[in-house]
């Protein structure tokens, strides 16, 4: 059976991200948005929530690609672009 399409799992995320009184968000978080995610800010969402998406591109960056192909609001601003790709590609 096909699942909800991705701008439903995409506002899930929203949803679920943007709320502080989730039980367990200890980190704040960027919201999921379109704004470019840059090397500071923090892992939105996922087994790498809180993290910064630097250390994440250094620690695992299939993650990144997954992300970056599955919720088309994960954007890497122009320096983080370019260390994942340089990171990616190596």
């Amino acid at each position: 059976m096909k699942r909800g399409c991705t701008s439903h799992r995409e506002h899930d995320l929203r949803a679920l991200f943007n709320d502080e009184t989730q039980p367990g968000m200890t980190t704040k978080c960027k919201p999921l948005t379109s704004q470019p995610l840059s090397l500071a800010d923090k892992m939105p969402f996922g087994k790498y929530a809180g993290m910064t998406i630097g250390d994440l591109i250094s620690r695992d960056p299939n993650y990144v690609a997954w992300a970056i192909k599955t919720i088309g609001s994960f954007i890497l601003d122009e320096d983080a672009a370019v260390v994942y790709k340089r990171r990616r590609f190596w």
